[in-house]
């Protein structure tokens, strides 16, 4: 998978999905050196090293979200929680 997907005001230009992992990478912009920091629901928010803009995420477990066996939603900068459907049409596109 390698389409674009916008969430809130982010466009995620870079995507993919490791299912051995059951990772979703998001990237805005070529994948960089970046800073994690771990959202409430346990993903890692992404910030450009150099700028500290945010530029991605990392969506760890997302099966076991999408079946409601973790926490529901991803909390990214300027925007609303992601929910479950959201999320399942990144692994289901």
């Amino acid at each position: 998978m390698n389409t674009a997907v916008t969430i809130g005001p982010w466009t995620f230009d870079h995507v993919s999905y490791d299912e051995a992992a059951d990772v979703v990478y998001l990237s805005i912009g070529p994948p960089r050196r970046a800073v994690g920091e771990q959202t409430p629901e346990g993903h890692i928010a992404l910030f450009d090293e150099d700028t500290g803009e945010f530029c991605g995420l990392t969506l760890i477990g997302i099966q076991r979200v999408i079946k409601g066996e973790l926490p529901d939603g991803v909390t990214i900068p300027s925007s609303q929680p992601i929910n479950s459907q959201e999320l399942s049409d990144l692994v289901c596109a």
